[in-house]
């Protein structure tokens, strides 16, 4: 065979593997200004071996304190001759075995990580009414994929029914791939000075002849429509641990205004973090919650500076909604209470109980050394 005068015949037959399509989705990601990183490998966590995510895109906002990432874990499928299916039902309004908003995050920071528990990220997002549109398009839950099939077909021509291969490896490997480097962030990342956070999202890029659905209507009648998009949403088990996840299906075509959707939610994951940890400052005091959760360590700190200056125990800290006070003890008994007041004058002492309050709870306020009671 001569290469040379067959080089359309290989050109076109090489168009025909996901590869030409890997190219073209790196390209509309670096043109809108994302980070691309191509065919990464991670670690199947069941068979040890690698595998490959074919590609990994993500934008970064940075200032002194927080590095902010939002990424996207894609998977790239290409076919002449086949159509995806996916079987769908209504969604249930409060479905107790799914969830609904399966944020997956990452953080090195324990009050972010604390904040992302307590709040319902999608609620957040859709306060503001300028993100309602844009934001219920991408996080669209209405209808539940129940299952999915690929179909082979050509106009004219006997359609058969083949097997599901291709979408579930689309979700399994972005799924994996997600779980191997929020699992990578916790070595590499955990002891950076600066905050870091990575906000996880999935997608299935496919270029086909169709992709549709199977609509099933509650009285068992079904319909059939065409798809640009779709969100799948379950529960899988990785690295031994149950978690939901969000895959987000679209077509070559529709992949920019996906993209321009992943984009604001970057612009709105910039403030969101940001703003959720000034929310955790401002309740820390007041919510009883907020203000134990890091109490521990707090505790533990003011410990050591307390041994430093004196032969005391640090039992208790508390805040009464004008000071923090913290309830010590001590060997014997201090009928004039020489020891309480030796301590609150002592300068060095308070002052560096006030920097250890300050930077746990930012609080700045007046303190209080006073006997531990306790009954």
């Amino acid at each position: 065979m001569n290469l040379i005068k067959d080089k359309d015949k290989i050109i076109e037959a090489l168009d025909k593997s996901g590869f030409s399509l890997e190219y073209k989705v790196s390209n509309i990601l670096e043109n809108s200004n994302w980070n691309v990183i191509n065919s990464r490998y991670y670690i199947d966590d069941l068979k040890g071996i690698d595998r490959e995510i074919d590609i990994l895109a993500y934008k970064v906002y940075s200032n002194t304190r927080f590095n902010i990432y939002t990424t996207l874990i894609i998977s790239c499928k290409k076919s002449e001759e086949k159509n995806w299916c996916f079987f769908t039902k209504k969604m249930k309004e409060n479905d107790p075995n799914i969830n609904k908003i399966p944020f997956n995050n990452w953080s090195n920071n324990n009050i972010i990580n604390f904040m992302l528990d307590k709040e319902n990220f999608l609620d957040v997002y859709l306060e503001n009414k300028e993100n309602e549109n844009w934001m219920s398009e991408l996080f669209n839950y209405n209808r539940q994929i129940f299952a999915f099939q690929e179909i082979k077909g050509n106009e004219g021509a006997s359609i058969k029914i083949d097997n599901d291969k291709h979408i579930y490896d689309s979700i399994m490997t972005t799924i994996k791939a997600l779980e191997f480097e929020r699992s990578n962030l916790g070595k590499r990342k955990v002891n950076d000075e600066k905050i870091n956070i990575y906000n996880f999202n999935l997608v299935s890029i496919f270029q086909g002849k169709l992709m549709f659905e199977r609509y099933f209507l509650p009285n068992e009648t079904s319909e059939l429509n065409e798809l640009k998009s779709i969100n799948y949403i379950n529960r899988h088990l990785v690295n031994a641990q149950e978690n939901f996840y969000r895959v987000t299906f679209s077509n070559f075509e529709n992949f920019q205004s996906i993209l321009k959707k992943y984009s604001k939610l970057h612009s709105f994951n910039s403030k969101y973090f940001q703003e959720l940890e000034n929310r955790y400052y401002t309740n820390c005091l007041e919510n009883r919650e907020y203000f134990e959760f890091i109490k521990k360590d707090v505790q533990e700190k003011l410990k050591k500076w307390m041994i430093f200056y004196t032969e005391v125990e640090l039992e208790n800290i508390s805040y009464n909604s004008e000071k923090i006070v913290l309830e010590i003890s001590y060997e014997g008994f201090d009928s004039k209470g020489e020891i309480i007041k030796k301590l609150n004058q002592n300068e060095k002492l308070v002052l560096k109980i006030k920097e250890v309050l300050y930077e746990y709870y930012k609080f700045n306020g007046e303190i209080s050394i006073e006997d531990y009671f306790p009954f």
